[in-house]
């Protein structure tokens, strides 16, 4: 089933440009590299939980650059060997400052930022024209790991970004998944594992101990 938010990457980039600079307004520009940093991060994890790794999912990391930022030159080798390497989702440093920042001024621009970050990954997921159950849950985990910081802080509630589940238009196994080593059978470790070499016996340890030249303080 096709999904509604499957962005051409021309597309993706000018929302990705209207997202970050209406977040910049209110944020400062001078977090704009950390923040194309940390969205090709999160792409890179949700690429992890899609069923491939193509073209397709290269142009879309490609499109993620701010405003009068370098356009990123990933190639299919390159992001495949990332995705394959990627861990767990890590909130960016910056976020810990903007929670508290809120706090001190009444605001809710953290939030706010959580709302951004779930539209683009919605529709880096969808690049591929598909949107999985594994991705949708990817997607809830990082804001959901973001608004625990926000609700920690005392971050005045906002609108919640909305709900990446309701999205899902597939059920497949994810990448990684797919490409993870085979499980080997019990038989097979068995094999593997060299056998263990029996017990001596404590007259066959003292005859070697006798055997031996010298040491005579030691045999005593």
């Amino acid at each position: 089933m096709p999904s509604q938010w499957k962005l051409s990457p021309d597309e993706l980039h000018k929302t990705y440009v209207a997202n970050t600079e209406a977040f910049y307004k209110v944020a400062g520009r001078a977090l704009a590299p950390e923040l194309d940093e940390f969205m090709a991060r999160c792409a890179t994890g949700l690429f992890r939980r899609s069923g491939a790794v193509t073209q397709t999912q290269v142009d879309a990391i490609n499109a993620l650059y701010s405003k009068g930022r370098p356009r990123p030159g990933w190639l299919l080798w390159q992001l495949t060997e990332t995705v394959c390497a990627s861990g767990e989702f890590l909130p960016p440093m910056f976020f810990w400052s903007l929670a508290e920042s809120d706090v001190k001024r009444g605001t809710a621009n953290s939030r706010i930022f959580i709302r951004m970050m779930t539209n683009i990954m919605l529709s880096l997921a969808a690049a591929d024209d598909d949107v999985s159950a594994a991705e949708a849950e990817y997607i809830t985990a990082c804001g959901e790991s973001l608004a625990a910081i926000c609700d920690s802080a005392g971050v005045k509630k906002s609108r919640p970004a909305i709900r990446a589940g309701d999205y899902v238009t597939s059920a497949e196994p994810p990448f990684a998944e797919k490409h993870s080593p085979a499980p080997q059978p019990a038989a097979a470790q068995q094999a593997q594992t060299p056998p263990e070499k029996p017990e001596r016996s404590l007259d066959e340890l003292l005859a070697e101990l006798d055997g031996l030249v010298g040491l005579g303080e030691v045999k005593r």
